[in-house]
């Protein structure tokens, strides 16, 4: 079974891996993240994402944009809470203001 920190870190491999795909493919798409996708798509990728996510190939899966947004919006909303630990609150506020 895998610890909360390594659970942490699959999620963000995969959020990575489908965030520089969106990137790639379907930045300019204004249906990005539409609530009318596939859900059986949907779940295969997810699917197939656990099994084997460095090697594959999100485009061969799917050609549907908004597919991958919803499956970039799962992975988002199952990131084990606290994502951001309280006694590294102030630290995250200070990045802010390194910004401008």
């Amino acid at each position: 079974r895998l610890t909360n920190l390594t659970q942490t870190e699959e999620h963000f491999k995969i959020i990575g891996k489908l965030v520089r795909h969106l990137l790639a493919k379907g930045l300019n798409d204004e249906n990005l993240f539409s609530s009318n996708v596939n859900t059986n798509e949907v779940q295969n990728i997810k699917k197939k994402l656990k099994l084997d996510k460095s090697t594959l190939d999100l485009g061969s899966l799917t050609k549907s944009i908004p597919v991958i947004g919803e499956v970039l919006l799962d992975h988002l909303e199952s990131i084990p809470r606290p994502l951001l630990h309280f006694s590294n609150y102030d630290i995250f506020l200070l990045t802010h203001s390194m910004c401008y």
